[in-house]
């Protein structure tokens, strides 16, 4: 993992990287999966979304499958959409927020903040919004936005605007 890390950092090769991965040993399967995303994340942050989706589901489809850590999860549910599997993705973040207790408001307010954007869903992610807003002690401003965004889709212009300017 520290390899890897800072390897990125380096701007290493991702392609030695991913091969560099294939030929470890795994003492266990969050610990692939762990290293796995470390290198799907660096292909999404340089905009290769698909070939971060196809690397993920090729080297650990069985234990993304499998998994229980929240985090693996949103990075995978995030990579779904990405590449317009937005139903998949939607079941997928909504099994990290179960699997979590709602314990994270960036992940919230991600699954949130889709629905909004395709007017979907807008009572639920109100709420998740709400709680997202709070649990951050209304400290983050992309969350915030995000309920702005909310009340300007449900043509509550007032109360958008007071969230939009407190994001601001």
């Amino acid at each position: 993992l520290l390899f890897l890390k800072t390897a990125i950092k380096s701007n290493y090769e991702i392609e030695k990287l991913i091969s560099y991965y294939h030929n470890i040993s795994y003492k266990n399967e969050w610990q692939s999966l762990e290293l796995a995303m470390e290198i799907a994340m660096e292909l999404y942050i340089q905009n290769r979304n698909l070939e971060a989706l196809n690397f993920l589901e090729d080297c650990c489809f069985y234990y993304l499958k499998n998994s229980n850590d929240p985090i693996h999860l949103f990075r995978y549910g995030i990579l779904l959409e990405r590449n317009d599997k937005i139903k998949r993705s939607e079941t997928i973040i909504q099994k990290s927020i179960d699997l979590s207790e709602e314990s994270y408001p960036f992940i919230l307010n991600y699954l949130a903040y889709l629905w909004v954007d395709n007017n979907r869903n807008l009572d639920v992610a109100e709420k998740m919004l709400l709680k997202a807003v709070e649990d951050s002690d209304f400290q983050d401003g992309a969350i915030i936005d995000s309920l702005g965004w909310l009340y300007f889709k449900k043509n509550e212009i007032n109360t958008a605007e007071k969230w939009i300017l407190q994001a601001y």
